[in-house]
């Protein structure tokens, strides 16, 4: 009876730390992006409230979402593809960022400048989100078409 209580344990014991485990990889594995910064007005300081929407430039799908009372956004679970980040709040123009490029588990912080005035103004950013990953310390890399159609295969002359 001691034998199998003890077996019973063991099992139990082997199938959490399996369950667990397949948790920790679904959780670590993740085919999207996220978008995230600071809203800030010409003098430098935040602008809470301001509404941002977030733009696929590619599929059109759009997330809206306020910077909260220290003017920070985030906006999770993004589709890898080219997006349209753009911040609006009364007084200021509006003020637009595009063409930025999201890949897959990226974590790009964009920081979005109002300048007082007119909401008829738009204020229009065309630039790359930096290649500095500075939101995680985790080291990545995006391999292109090329790169996969010259790894070496079995069978394949490394030499050539």
């Amino acid at each position: 009876m001691k034998r199998l209580i003890v077996f019973g344990n063991i099992l139990a014991i082997i199938s959490a730390s399996v369950f667990f485990s397949g948790v920790t990889l679904i959780i670590g594995q993740t085919p999207t992006g996220s978008i995230s910064g600071l809203v800030k007005d010409e003098s430098g300081a935040v602008v809470p409230g301001a509404a941002l929407t977030i733009t696929n430039s590619q599929t059109g799908v759009r997330r809206s979402v306020p910077s909260d009372a220290g003017g920070r956004y985030r906006v999770p679970g993004l589709d890898p593809g080219f997006y349209r980040v753009e911040a609006q709040a009364p007084g200021f123009q509006t003020s637009v960022r595009q063409e930025i490029q999201l890949t897959v588990g990226r974590e790009i912080e964009i920081e979005m400048l109002l300048r007082l005035g007119q909401v008829e103004q738009v204020t229009e950013v065309t630039a790359q989100a930096p290649l500095v990953e500075t939101v995680t310390n985790a080291l990545s890399g995006l391999v292109d078409e090329r790169t996969i159609r010259e790894l070496p295969l079995n069978g394949r002359s490394l030499i050539s």
